[in-house]
C-alpha cells in the first residue's frame, strides 16, 4: 500500500516526468491565445493558540506569547489548461428541467479551462499554505471528514491509491480561494456549458447525442483518478461524472430567461442563496451527464462528490 505526504508529492512529480512549475495549454483549433495566469496574494487566516499553552511555568511571566507559526512556501501544481474558443453558443434545453429552460443563443468570449479537475495533490498543497481548512472570513475551506485527505501527527495525508483522484469535501469558498492562488478563477456557468458540449452545438452529452459507462463515471461508488475516460471535443476529461464542479456563478431559477434578453457572456444574477454546480458526479444518474443540466448548493455546503476546475481569460 502506498500513502501520500505532502513530502512525497515532488517525488513522484519527478518520477511521473511533470513539471510542476510549467504552464501548458491545448487547443483543438490552432491559435496563438494563451491563458492569463496572474497569482493573487491569498490571506491566511489567524489562529488561535492553544489554551493549555497560557499555563505559566514562571512566576515572573505576566503573559503569553505565542510562538509565530512558520510561513511555508509552497508552489502549486499547475494544470494544463485548454482554449475554448469565443463565439456564438447554445445554452439549455427545451426538455430538460424548468430551470434549463429556455434553449437559447448565448455569446462567450474566449477562455482556458483546466483539462482535469483538481486533484488531491494538488490541493495538498494549497493547504499547506493556508495552514488551515479555513479561510481568513472563517469559512471552511474544505471538511477534512468529507475528503481523502487527512491530518495525521499535523501532517497532511492522502489516502492510498487517492492521489490523482478529485479533491472532494471542497466549498466554493475553497475553490475560489484555490483558483487565486494558482492566478486563476472559476468558470461561469455560461463558459462551463460551453465547454461541456466539446464544440459540437448540438450535443446532449459531452459525448454527442448518448453517453455510456465506457465515457464517464456516473452512477458508481467512487470517484476514480482524472483522465480515466475519454476526453471531449475540446480535450476537457471528466467534464461530467466524477464529481460535480462549482461555478463562480450564483444560482437563479430563472436565470434563463433574464441571459436570453442578454447574451453577452452571461454571469447569473449579482447575489444569491446558492451558488452553482455543474457536471454531476459519480452517483448521478446518466440524465445528470447532459451538458444542461444544473445543480446548486449553499456555498459553504461539502459532500463527496464537489469538487472542480479552474478558468482563466486569454490573451
Amino acid at each position: 500500500e502506498f500513502s501520500q505526504d505532502l513530502n512525497n508529492l515532488e517525488k513522484e512529480d519527478k518520477d511521473l516526468k511533470t513539471d510542476p512549475k510549467s504552464v501548458k495549454f491545448t487547443s483543438i483549433e490552432k491559435t496563438d491565445q494563451k491563458p492569463i495566469i496572474n497569482p493573487q496574494k491569498i490571506d491566511r487566516p489567524i489562529y488561535e493558540p492553544d489554551p493549555g499553552a497560557i499555563f505559566q511555568k514562571e512566576l515572573n511571566v505576566s503573559y503569553y506569547q505565542p510562538k509565530k507559526a512558520e510561513i511555508k512556501n509552497v508552489e502549486p501544481l499547475l494544470t494544463e489548461m485548454v482554449i475554448v474558443p469565443g463565439g456564438s453558443y447554445t445554452r439549455g434545453s427545451d426538455s430538460g428541467s424548468r430551470d434549463e429552460k429556455p434553449k437559447h443563443k448565448v455569446t462567450i468570449n474566449s477562455f482556458a479551462l483546466d483539462i482535469h479537475s483538481v486533484t488531491n495533490e494538488q490541493f495538498v498543497r494549497f493547504l499547506e499554505f493556508m495552514g488551515g481548512e479555513k479561510n481568513s472570513d472563517n469559512n471552511d475551506i474544505i471538511r477534512l471528514r468529507n475528503s481523502r485527505i487527512k491530518r495525521t501527527a499535523g501532517k497532511l495525508i492522502i489516502e492510498s491509491g487517492y492521489v490523482k483522484h478529485p479533491v472532494v469535501g471542497i466549498t466554493w469558498y475553497g475553490a475560489q480561494a484555490y483558483a487565486k492562488w494558482v492566478g486563476k478563477r472559476l468558470p461561469a456557468e455560461a463558459e462551463w456549458e460551453t465547454a461541456a458540449t466539446g464544440g459540437e452545438d448540438s450535443a446532449e452529452y459531452p459525448t454527442g447525442l448518448d453517453i455510456d459507462h465506457t465515457q464517464a463515471n456516473f452512477f458508481n461508488s467512487d470517484t476514480t483518478s482524472v483522465m480515466s475516460y475519454p476526453p471531449n471535443g475540446y480535450g476537457l476529461y471528466d467534464v461530467v461524472g466524477n464529481v460535480y464542479e462549482w461555478c463562480e456563478d450564483w444560482y437563479a431559477y430563472n436565470f434563463y430567461d433574464i441571459s436570453m434578453q442578454e447574451p453577452e457572456n452571461p454571469t447569473g444574477p449579482k447575489q444569491g442563496v446558492y451558488r452553482v454546480l455543474r457536471g454531476g458526479c459519480w452517483k448521478s444518474l446518466k440524465e445528470d451527464m447532459r451538458c444542461a443540466h444544473r445543480h446548486r448548493n449553499n456555498p459553504g455546503t461539502v459532500n463527496g462528490t464537489y469538487g472542480f476546475r479552474c478558468a482563466t481569460d486569454v490573451s
